[in-house]
């Protein structure tokens, strides 16, 4: 916020767009489409003698109750756009500071301010005051964002009450000289500031990663009975056979110098790397800096488990110095890992990039998947460090939103943030404490029970063939395409496709390397598949060749592109093609095939331990698999390919893995069923019930979870008649709940 209002004399001669409370009655009760916590808020708006008075009614919002008091879900929305008034978009260079002028009527009203431009939107929390105030706020910084395409007041609750706030104007106005002159001293100040740090980890590293959280983690180890330690091997072990390599473990100040240690050995085991996240008090940086980088970072300076650290996410701006100050303390006693910057929203974005190696922030539209794209292409130039992640929806808060992601959307946004730009993929969260035992989520990657579903299995699809080409994309940038390059594209539209109005059905993509060129088809089509003609150029200069990185890793096949190319896109797909030389092309096949054989027997290794608990006779295999002898090449891959399928086909040809771990597999299933059918209970306001069913599912996850560890180590035979037992309850109690519905 800038300092305090001038006085009204001075303010009457400033370029200024004013909305007093006869303009303010005619915003809209309407907000961003793509999310949807405030479309069942009932809306009233009444003037007063003052002002416009906002007033919401939470009294039959019934999922309040599931929701963390202090992080408000739901809101009430009045905004403005173009559509309604002709001085938007406004132009915030011209107009940079708003001021808001209202008061809090009621005791739980919680008001904020959101501004919406072309690629972002930016959220402000106001003070809950009851007497009348102004709230100055500076909107642009280093002039982006330059429009503004909607703003909107929003009237937060986290209980079941009418709540309301009264508004007496809006102003959009320009800076006064005594403000100006703050900017320039506070401009001035940060440029002395020394850029961010260049680490060599982050050259050879695209994070593919998930959340954890460490205090759910403890809580889940304690509802299903079993150690910490158990639980972290069960889910790392999960996450690496779903070819992720990355886990940002929050509340990880929750966690001993012990159990951090061992989290740090059983993470280096699997492949992983880590981002410890904290939650360091950086209003009291100054007092307590050196005792936190002292306790939290420099004894694990030297883990080859770590990636990053993130001292808090979602920083407020009057954070900054201080986490300028942490970046260098921490550097001071760590030079091997960056201390990363993560937003919710993009919202301070501008002024925390450009001095920290590692930036990015949150999409939570699982929606509108295409919007990514625009957020990328926005901020990315606004950096000055390595690498930007994304973190993308995999979960549905105690509030019904945001939308669970279906597999193309999540698909498409994967490929729409890598061919943007984004060097690093995050999916926000692996697990979560059942909304029906007092937690704020209801649906997770893995759920309370560490089980499967439809999106976390798509992730580890589609991250087991972009994961291989991660070389490619770190050392590419966003390019305009070549001149030599024209690629002539045709695509036909599905008659059934539900293809949003004025979005192109394809989206065509280049990247730039040292010697290369990206070419990244995506099919923009959630629904339907799209049907892609490509013509390549006849002659291309310079012996430079065309070959499909993609159907190398699908297919384990390595030829130059034909000119004139036809295929069937699926909903999200992307399709990546290479462009150089072909002595470059090939260089860079040989670092695709290296990866590929990695990736392989770091997946073997699992399944060969598994094998060799059971007395299997592997040998032969292991042989193949583990030699390392040579070159890479594509008879390898297929020799090694193979052999991984017999390794599979022998593991299922023993009926004392096989037979029970279906077993396991469908109970796991049907834990999964009990938790979405509790779930609907308790948010249809049957919490007594949620409750009373939930206690006989707990048991039946704790025996689950038991089971699955005997499996790992040889015990098939003896626990399969407890499986069939489990399966059997498990399916008595799932029918049960559902029939309460």
């Amino acid at each position: 916020m800038l300092p305090e209002p001038p006085e009204p004399d001075r303010l009457a001669q400033t370029d200024q767009v004013f909305f007093d409370a006869g303009d303010l009655e005619q915003w809209k009760s309407e907000d961003d489409a793509s999310e949807k916590e405030w479309v069942g808020v009932p809306v009233r708006k009444r003037r007063t003698d003052e002002g416009l008075a906002l007033l919401a009614h939470f009294e039959d919002i019934r999922r309040i109750d599931n929701l963390n008091r202090n992080e408000p879900r739901y809101w009430a929305p009045l905004s403005v756009t173009g559509e309604s008034d002709p001085r938007f978009p406004l132009d915030c260079i011209r107009y940079p500071v708003v001021e808001i002028t209202y008061r809090c009527d009621t005791s739980h009203a919680y008001p904020a301010c959101q501004w919406t431009y072309p690629g972002g939107e930016h959220l402000v929390y106001l003070e809950s005051e009851r007497d009348w105030q102004t709230a100055a706020l500076l909107i642009p910084y280093k002039q982006f964002p330059p429009v503004l395409t909607r703003f909107s007041i929003r009237l937060y609750g986290s209980w079941r009450t009418t709540e309301s706030i009264e508004i007496a104007s809006i102003r959009f106005r320009a800076l006064l000289p005594g403000e100006e002159e703050v900017i320039r001293d506070f401009d001035a100040s940060i440029s002395k500031a020394p850029p961010p740090r260049h680490y060599p980890a982050l050259d050879n590293f695209l994070p593919f990663g998930v959340y954890m959280n460490a205090e759910t983690a403890a809580q889940l180890s304690d509802a299903l009975d079993i150690s910490i330690f158990d639980y972290w091997r069960l889910a790392l072990e999960d996450v690496a056979r779903h070819h992720h390599n990355c886990v940002v473990v929050e509340s990880f100040q929750s966690l001993s110098h012990e159990d951090r240690l061992v989290l740090f050995d059983l993470a280096e085991n699997f492949g992983l790397r880590l981002i410890p996240t904290f939650d360091w008090p950086m209003e009291r940086f100054d007092e307590e800096g050196d005792a936190l980088v002292e306790s939290c970072i420099k004894p694990y300076a030297d883990s080859q488990a770590v990636l990053a650290w993130n001292v808090l996410d979602a920083p407020p701006p009057q954070t900054f110095r201080a986490f300028l100050e942490a970046r260098d303390k921490i550097a001071a006693v760590d030079a091997n890992h960056p201390m990363a910057v993560h937003m919710r929203q993009a919202d301070i974005f501008p002024l925390f990039a450009p001095f920290f190696a590692v930036s990015g922030f949150s999409h939570f539209k699982s929606g509108a998947p295409w919007a990514l794209g625009d957020a990328l292409r926005a901020h990315l130039p606004l950096m000055s460090g390595q690498q930007f992640w994304v973190t993308a929806p995999a979960f549905v808060y105690a509030s019904d939103a945001p939308d669970w992601n279906t597999s193309p959307q999540l698909r498409l946004m994967l490929n729409t943030a890598l061919a943007n730009g984004a060097r690093g993929w995050l999916a926000h969260t692996y697990h979560n404490t059942p909304v029906w035992v007092d937690g704020h989520y209801q649906r997770s990657l893995t759920g309370p029970f560490l089980t499967f579903s439809d999106l976390w299995a798509e992730l580890g699809n589609r991250v087991e063939r972009l994961s291989v080409m991660a070389p490619l994309l770190l050392s590419a940038r966003p390019a305009p395409p070549p001149e030599f390059m024209r690629v002539d594209i045709s695509v036909q539209k599905h008659p059934k496709s539900h293809l949003r109005n004025g979005m192109s059905l394809l989206s065509t993509l280049w990247l730039q390397g040292p010697d290369y060129y990206l070419f990244y088809i995506i099919n923009n089509d959630t629904d339907q598949v799209a049907s892609v003609n490509m013509t390549l150029p006849d002659n291309l200069p310079d012996g430079m060749n065309v070959f499909d990185t993609s159907a190398m890793v699908r297919m384990r096949a390595w030829a130059p592109s034909d000119k004139q190319r036809h295929f069937e896109m699926f909903p999200g797909q992307g399709q990546l093609f290479l462009i150089g030389t072909l002595e470059v092309c090939e260089a860079w096949r040989d670092v695709i095939a290296r990866r590929i054989l990695d990736a392989d027997r770091r997946q073997a290794q699992v399944d060969m331990e598994l094998a060799r608990q059971y007395g299997l006779d592997i040998d032969d295999i292991a042989a193949v698999i583990c030699a390392k002898d040579g070159a890479p090449s594509i008879e390898k891959l297929g020799h090694v390919h193979a052999a991984r399928e017999r390794l599979f086909n022998r593991i299922y040809a023993t009926p004392a893995i096989c037979e029970t771990r279906q077993l396991l597999i469908k109970t796991s299933s049907i834990l999964c069923g009990c938790d979405g059918a509790l779930s609907a209970l308790y948010g249809s306001g049957r919490a007594d019930t949620a409750h009373e069913m939930g206690v006989r599912v707990i048991p039946l996850a704790q025996q689950l979870t038991k089971l699955r560890i005997k499996l790992r180590k040889g015990a098939g035979t003896d626990i399969k008649r407890d499986a069939e037992k489990l399966a059997q309850e498990s399916e008595t109690v799932v029918r049960k709940i559902w029939s309460m519905r």
